[in-house]
């Protein structure tokens, strides 16, 4: 997919939680960049567990050096980011173990990288994980399908016109 492509809008798609947390609106990240959906669109998690694992079936589009940004493209070519932590750049990969690799194809529930959360609350600015779709068609948005506690599987949120 080239940069600047949207996806169709052809159909629904659901996006599932990561991990086990609570989910709230993007507007509550306290990074407005993020907050503002200047980034992509989504939910902000902050996470009870740091295992991360596929929000939906797709392929691994790209692993941030730094192992705090997992990227990947979904159904119907949705662009999906995975960013764990605020501030996490600053670690430089410390705290997080990757478990796949650029252009693997993945399955929802697959493992994709652990994160330790004591590690990233004590050096990090924040663990709130945030789940973007990054390339939005004209006229799609974010319905959000879930609220407060959440676990890893369960439907976050959905694509849709």
């Amino acid at each position: 997919m080239k940069a600047g492509d949207n996806m169709s809008n052809a159909e629904e798609i659901v996006i599932y939680s990561p991990m086990d947390g609570d989910v709230a609106e993007l507007s509550t990240c306290p990074d407005q960049v993020f907050a503002s959906g200047m980034l992509g669109k989504g939910v902000v998690i902050m996470p009870a567990k740091g295992e991360v694992a596929a929000p939906c079936d797709g392929v691994i589009e790209s692993i941030f050096d730094t192992k705090h940004v997992i990227g990947m493209v979904g159904a119907n070519e949705a662009e999906i980011l995975i960013h764990v932590g605020l501030d996490t750049v600053n670690l430089n990969g410390e705290g997080f173990t990757v478990e796949t690799k650029d252009g693997a194809a993945v399955h929802k529930g697959d493992k994709l990288l652990n994160a330790d959360l004591d590690i990233i609350k004590a050096k990090a600015t924040s663990e709130c994980t945030l789940v973007l779709v990054t390339n939005l068609a004209e006229g799609q948005n974010i319905k959000m399908l879930k609220h407060g506690p959440v676990k890893a599987g369960e439907a976050i949120f959905a694509i849709c016109k």
